[in-house]
């Protein structure tokens, strides 16, 4: 629900809140054969796993016993960035998630397919079906949300035949880009137009701009670099009726001379600040819409560069000359108009605009917004007479075939069934949209059939061998932990400094926070650890390590700056505890800092990788019986190396990156079994095994889609590779 903003292009989820005040600052080789955990016991459950493939454990649409942010009367799924429907068949469907792919439904909702598990990228920016044929539809790769998980994309997906097979488009033009939004000309599928920007995580600068191909999407031109290819190209949309007519938007999100709304009437040959559109830097991340039954009406939904909140909703019904302020337009943005805004025109009325963007709590309204009169009178949509409401934090809105509002978000896809004032009703439609983004998860140690996973703005859940899990507890999920001496003893974190306790499986939860100054330095997900020999000492870290021995009943700061060898300025992003020591502890900063304590944490040594930025360190796994031996992996391209490991403690370190492609490592796990011996990496697109200690890598993805894998857990005892994805859900 909170979007955390960037300064800095990070490769991982770093925001930090520093004192009182919340600052985002962020984040092919050789084929081997792999059988999946060979020569390992089925499990017998509910939903059978398998010997030979993953398998897919959910969620399938998210239960909500929280009504902190997660949406009201019925399930929901994890961040949508795009949707549409069939502009001929109101069943048929279509959603593009922030980092699960695009997906389909044929029942208008009731159930959905996933489409393009194996494509090159799941991350997902905006979709667009074709009204001239709507078997050819565009999905832009990449997400521009102006948050820390906003990551790379690779181009444009394609489809003729309705989802059926997809190609990859513009690859050398979009690489590593957020095609954030994809305008298809009303009369010609081959006529396109992307907007281009800069994703925070992943991205590389240049190349931005309002491209457009004629020949679907074997070429591809920019028309606005004459503009710039350095700001962030936030909308594009074109005249259903006359695709040389094109309107596009500048919305860098903390303000640039050259944001505001440009027109091209000529297909994008030369371009302008749209009539009397008041342009400046002023003008933060800015939304389009254009009305389909009267194409000369556009709207710009414009944020405040400086508070995000709403600065205007600008409309014209002249075709751009004319610009004016719509007044007493509900401030829908609250103060997130950097990451939630959209607005959209109903296809047969002009005068019905719905615009929406973040709930307000301390009100409980302005969520969602419409006016039926052009825009003099406002009415709150948020909730309806049934108490059902729209996930908060929305992206993408649209319609189907028979008119009705869709609206995605971070919550999944939702339908307005009916709009009047009086009588509007919600509908959730998430189904068993597998979608969700989690930051960790964690297996229950005895029972196979139990894990528990904190997810982006979507709580914490828990599986109990259903594809339909149980929110817990609400807002922005992060890690989770389970004692492994009394698995009802379950940990997991909010943002910043919240960390709590449930002594009964997630029946209750309680904040576990004396002794940790709320106001230290931390990022937006703290990181913790249980220590697996003891599981009533706990680390937590901000800018400092605290340390309990009561299950987080109390801390104590057990480092300060400058002191017993804690050379580090930043705030602590990883923690290992030795399984066979609880003495020996790992730590890595965000100023790159690798620490070690052999001591329990009172004297420590400086034992950074050599020419490696520890800052990129995504995760530290310690062997579990040797302390001295451990293991990490980097979250970025171009790096020296993705996985590290040293048998000394940290002294000398060895790259055992091998074959593995240049691509964001996320997570890793070692089965130190004679009859194994692997080791498993999570990366950007799966994951991938090594059983030669690292020279050799290979896919390890049978059933697996090509998803970010943010967890990788290994359960010896009950033969169990799990892993946890950001924009898939589990596996």
């Amino acid at each position: 629900m909170i979007s955390p903003w960037p300064s800095g292009q990070r490769a991982r989820t770093a925001f930090v809140l520093s004192g009182p005040s919340k600052v985002r600052n962020r984040r092919r080789g050789r084929k081997v054969q792999l059988e999946f955990l060979e020569d390992r016991t089925l499990l017998s459950s509910t939903i059978p796993l398998n010997s030979a493939t993953w398998t897919a454990v959910g969620p399938g649409g998210l239960g909500s016993t929280s009504s902190f942010g997660g949406g009201k009367g019925g399930p929901v799924s994890g961040r949508v960035s795009g949707v549409a429907g069939d502009p001929t068949n109101a069943n048929v469907l279509y959603a593009a998630a922030s980092g699960g792919g695009v997906w389909k439904s044929i029942d208008a909702g009731k159930d959905w397919l996933p489409l393009t598990d194996n494509q090159a990228t799941l991350v997902m920016g905006s979709i667009a079906v074709s009204k001239s044929n709507p078997n050819v539809i565009y999905a832009g790769t990449g997400q521009s949300d102006n948050s820390g998980d906003s990551f790379y994309g690779r181009g444009v997906l394609k489809t003729t035949d309705a989802g059926a097979t997809w190609t990859l488009l513009g690859a050398s033009q979009f690489d590593r880009k957020a095609v954030v939004k994809v305008a298809i000309s009303g009369t010609d599928a081959n006529t396109v137009y992307v907007a281009v920007a800069t994703p925070v995580v992943g991205g590389i600068g240049g190349n931005n701009g309002i491209w457009k191909t004629t020949d679907g999407g074997v070429t591809w031109k920019n028309t606005t670099a004459s503009i710039s290819v350095d700001e962030d190209y936030t909308d594009v949309v074109v005249d259903p009726l006359n695709s040389q007519r094109v309107f596009a938007a500048i919305g860098t999100t903390f303000g640039s001379t050259s944001n505001g709304v440009y027109s091209s009437t000529d297909g994008g040959t030369t371009w302008a600040i749209s009539g009397n559109y008041p342009a400046g830097a002023g003008n933060g991340r800015i939304n389009l819409a254009i009305s389909a039954s009267n194409p000369k009406e556009v709207l710009a939904s414009v944020a405040d560069s400086s508070t995000f909140t709403l600065k205007y909703l600008q409309k014209t019904t002249d075709g751009g000359t004319t610009w004016n302020s719509l007044t007493a337009v509900p401030n829908y943005l609250t103060a997130q108009g950097d990451y939630d805004n959209t607005v959209a025109i109903d296809p047969t009325n002009e005068n019905v605009i719905f615009a929406s963007g973040i709930v307000n709590y301390k009100t409980g309204s302005d969520l969602v917004v419409e006016t039926r009169d052009g825009g003099t009178t406002w009415f709150d949509l948020t909730t309806d007479s049934a108490g059902t409401e729209p996930h908060t934090d929305t992206h993408a809105s649209g319609f189907d075939a028979a008119g009705h509002y869709l609206l995605g978000g971070d919550g999944g896809v939702w339908r307005l069934d009916v709009a009047t004032q009086a009588n509007f009703s919600w509908s959730s439609i998430n189904s068993n949209l597998q979608t969700l983004q989690f930051v960790g998860n964690s297996l229950d140690p005895t029972n196979p059939d139990v894990i528990y996973g904190g997810a982006q703005d979507n709580g914490t859940s828990k599986f109990t061998d259903s594809l339909r899990w149980n929110q817990f507890f609400g807002g922005d999920g992060g890690y989770t932990a389970v004692d492994p001496s009394n698995p009802q003893t379950v940990y997991l974190t909010y943002i910043f400094t919240n960390i709590y306790r449930s002594d009964d499986g997630g029946k209750t939860v309680q904040p576990i926070q004396t002794g940790i100054n709320t106001a230290d330095p931390v990022n937006f997900y703290a990181p913790y650890v249980l220590d697996p020999l003891s599981p009533s000492h706990l680390l937590f870290g901000t800018d400092r390590l605290y340390s309990t021995t009561n299950k987080g009943n109390s801390w104590t700061a057990i480092t300060a700056p400058g002191t017993n060898g804690w050379t580090a300025s930043g705030v602590i992003d990883r923690i290992a505890i030795a399984p066979s020591d609880s003495q020996t502890i790992y730590v890595d900063t965000s100023d790159g800092k690798f620490l070690v304590s052999t001591d329990g944490g009172t004297n420590w040594n400086d034992r950074s990788i050599a020419g490696v930025d520890g800052s990129y360190l995504t995760q530290i796994s310690v062997s579990p019986n040797d302390p001295r031996t451990a293991y990490v992996v980097l979250d970025e391209f171009n790096a020296s190396g993705h996985v590290f490991k040293t048998s000394d403690g940290g002294a000398n370190w060895l790259n055992i990156s091998g074959n593995l492609p240049n691509i964001p490592t996320t997570t890793v796990a070692v089965d130190i079994r004679p009859s194994s011996s692997r080791i498993y990496v999570g990366t950007d697109t799966g994951v991938f095994a090594s059983s030669d200690g690292g020279g050799t890598w290979a896919p390890y993805k049978l059933g697996l889609p090509n998803v970010q894998v943010t967890t990788l857990e290994l359960n010896t005892n009950l033969n169990i590779l799990m892993a946890g994805t950001y924009g898939r859900g589990v596996f």
